[in-house]
């Protein structure tokens, strides 16, 4: 008899343990936000990401022409807008804070870079060895449809469900 609720204490230990594994983002984080990308026409996110310092999330939308849409982290609006004329992904993308730059590969195999600025909204393409990051080898990655900030005080995500809604979460107090 005693084996038998050895067994099932067991069992329900063993459930409830991975159930508090198994919980998602959104239990630990409320709801704040959709981004608005501020289009006429809907457009279907495909990429996410928030810089190291916490200023600003990068939503890449659809694709050729793609589009950057710069949110501030601040009140979550857009900032800046960019037109790309192909597909392009945030693999091996990065920031160059004190000119307020984005540098996106302009595309998977090109040694070029766009140069993206925040501040003007000017962009244009340049060799890599312009770039303050070099030419660095990047390796393909999945595209990222949910990250954390920094401080993993925010959550966001693309939806499931619908990829036109960019939902933004913040740590539950």
């Amino acid at each position: 008899m005693s084996d038998y609720k050895f067994i099932i204490i067991f069992g329900l230990l063993l459930i409830s343990g991975l159930s508090s594994v198994a919980q998602r983002p959104e239990d630990n984080y409320q709801y704040v936000k959709s981004l608005d990308p501020k289009m006429s026409r809907k457009i279907r996110a495909n990429e996410i990401m928030i810089d190291d310092e916490e200023k600003y999330v990068f939503v890449n939308y659809e694709n050729r022409p793609t589009f950057i849409i710069v949110y501030s982290m601040k009140d979550f609006e857009p900032i800046a807008s960019f037109r790309l004329s192909n597909w392009v992904e945030f693999t091996g993308a990065y920031i160059d804070y004190e000119l307020n730059q984005l540098y996106i590969k302009y595309s998977r195999y090109s040694s070029d870079y766009y140069r993206l600025d925040i501040n003007t909204g000017q962009k244009d393409i340049i060799n890599c060895e312009l770039t303050p990051g070099g030419c660095p080898i990047v390796e393909p990655t999945k595209s990222v449809k949910s990250a954390f900030s920094a401080s993993e005080y925010y959550y966001i995500t693309i939806n499931k469900r619908n990829s036109r809604d960019v939902r933004v979460y913040q740590l539950k107090k």
